[in-house]
């Protein structure tokens, strides 16, 4: 039992000689295997670049849609449209593409909002495109000043949709999701 008691206890830690001398072993390895750890950084630097550029581009396609119910007179759409901006013109509760809360994704949907950020818009006689309002009036414009690529986006309302380029189609995605998180509130009125 008394050699037992006089080990000394079990301690964690480490003395400033020991982790110096650590450090200076580390450093004598890296010195002495300094050509295969170059050859090893470049052998994986090239792996990654030929991948990147062998690798197929992927892209994400998201799609909103809504459901039309095909019961009802031929003109409950209209009707449950003319209900949601608060005209009754009779036929009873409609339930087709614009009635409930269908509307309302249907409104908030890329494609909608889209169509109206490409349409012709006169600012101080001045006709452009709402994207193209949009990016000057929240300063994006001022902030790409100085790229290539970004400056020179633009978005003409004659121009097909299908002939974006890869920035132009990026931005307008941004737009599209700056807009609709944070700038665009559809809502439904209340009925009471």
């Amino acid at each position: 039992m008394e050699q037992l008691q006089e080990k000394a206890p079990y301690s964690n830690e480490i003395p400033v000689k020991v982790v110096f001398q650590m450090l200076i072993d580390w450093y004598r390895y890296f010195l002495r295997n300094w050509i295969i750890i170059l050859i090893g950084g470049l052998v994986g630097a090239l792996v990654g670049l030929s991948y990147s550029i062998l690798k197929p581009t992927k892209y994400a396609a998201e799609l909103t849609f809504v459901l039309e119910d095909s019961k009802g007179p031929g003109l409950g759409n209209i009707m449950g449209l003319a209900s949601q901006m608060g005209f009754d013109l009779g036929g009873g509760a409609s339930s087709g593409v614009f009635s409930g809360d269908n509307i309302l994704a249907f409104l908030k949907s890329r494609l909608i909002v889209e169509e109206a950020l490409l349409s012709k818009v006169n600012i101080k006689g001045k006709e452009q495109s709402l994207a193209d309002y949009y990016l000057t009036a929240n300063g994006f414009r001022d902030q790409w000043k100085d790229s290539r690529e970004l400056s020179t986006i633009s978005y003409n309302p004659d121009v097909a949709r299908s002939s974006f380029t890869f920035y132009q189609d990026s931005i307008m995605l941004l737009i599209y999701d700056r807009l609709v998180k944070t700038e665009l509130n559809v809502g439904k009125p209340d009925k009471n």
